[in-house]
């Protein structure tokens, strides 16, 4: 597997391990195999696993019953009940039904606040189902649809849903030009371009489109080729929100090396406090209670002190959590 080392994105569920060779964009969390934790430890007290509420599937055609995994999780109905109407709930139709009962359809959805999927399986075309979304000004439910194209997809995003991972799996991967695109089991969409993930970048346009997901959704991999790609990774490079989150769950990891790997940084940019301060930093005091561990590193500071060094937000933090680790091994080696 290479040299092991954490960088960049912190351990939300446990720690997460690099390939160098890959530059810590293709990684292996160790925990992804486990759907859910049963507990966790907090000290030497176990927490008690949460309560999972079963999940409400509408299935008019009773097409999905005999097919769906772990029914057990699941309420089978074929309308709406009044007592369910507060539960997160599924529709699954086929696009002929669709066309069908389409204004129907809309009309009852737009009240149901709890709906979260509707799969539709194409067996027609279901052209008369979005023009009437379109007609009807519905764009909320043109979200919520999900076009099946195989039976395991399904599971997987009621599955994903029942474990509180509906952002975290995958739920549908595919090439479109130069990005792989994947959508997480809560239907958003995160697009990243091949040759921003190292691993990937060597991969021919006919390779690329060799793409599978693992059974659980966990990642998406090429058969044949030692690397995959999981929603982390793809949303870390996509979705700057997310990214920031991340990192600054990193930088909690260091909180006691912050004041000097700040100092480490300006040394490396061969920026003084003087510069810094006219930069728009923050005062020489502020990084002594850093140090202290009297003050903590807020996002507002990140931005100040990035600005003051010429970087985004993001360049500067990751260059922060590289001084870090320098000054972790630094340590590590003077107590041998």
């Amino acid at each position: 597997m290479g040299v092991i080392s954490k960088f960049q994105i912190p351990y939300a569920v446990g720690p997460l391990y690099f390939r160098e060779s890959l530059k810590a964009d293709i990684f292996r969390n160790p925990f992804q195999k486990c759907p859910i934790f049963d507990r966790f430890l907090y000290g030497e007290k176990a927490v008690i696993k949460l309560v999972h509420r079963r999940l409400v599937v509408i299935d008019p055609e009773k097409s999905l019953r005999n097919e769906v995994e772990n029914p057990e999780h699941f309420v089978f109905r074929i309308a709406v009940g009044e007592k369910h109407k507060e539960q997160d709930t599924f529709l699954v139709l086929n696009s002929s039904t669709l066309n069908n009962f389409a204004g129907r359809l809309i009309k009852e959805s737009s009240r149901l606040s709890t709906l979260r999927v509707v799969f539709v399986r194409m067996d027609t075309n279901a052209d008369l189902f979005f023009d009437k979304v379109q007609e009807l000004n519905a764009p909320d439910l043109l979200q919520k649809l999900f076009r099946v194209t195989d039976g395991q997809q399904i599971n997987r995003i009621l599955n994903a849903w029942y474990e509180r991972r509906e952002d975290a799996t995958i739920a549908s991967a595919y090439v479109e030009g130069d990005d792989l695109v994947l959508q997480a089991c809560d239907l958003k969409r995160y697009r990243v371009k091949f040759e921003d993930l190292p691993g990937l970048a060597g991969l021919s346009s006919f390779q690329r489109r060799k793409l599978q997901i693992d059974e659980n959704g966990n990642h998406v991999f090429w058969p044949g080729r030692n690397v995959s790609v999981d929603l982390d990774v793809v949303r870390y490079k996509a979705d700057n929100s997310f990214r920031r989150g991340k990192v600054m769950d990193a930088l909690s990891d260091y909180t006691e090396f912050l004041g000097e790997a700040i100092r480490k940084v300006m040394s490396k940019r061969r920026l003084t406090q003087a510069e810094l301060r006219s930069g728009g930093g923050p005062a020489e005091r502020h990084l002594y209670r850093i140090e202290r561990g009297e003050q903590g590193l807020t996002s507002a500071m990140i931005d100040r002190l990035s600005r003051a060094h010429g970087l985004s937000s993001m360049a500067y933090v990751e260059e922060l959590i590289s001084a870090c680790d320098e000054i972790v091994e630094e340590r590590a080696v003077g107590d041998f």
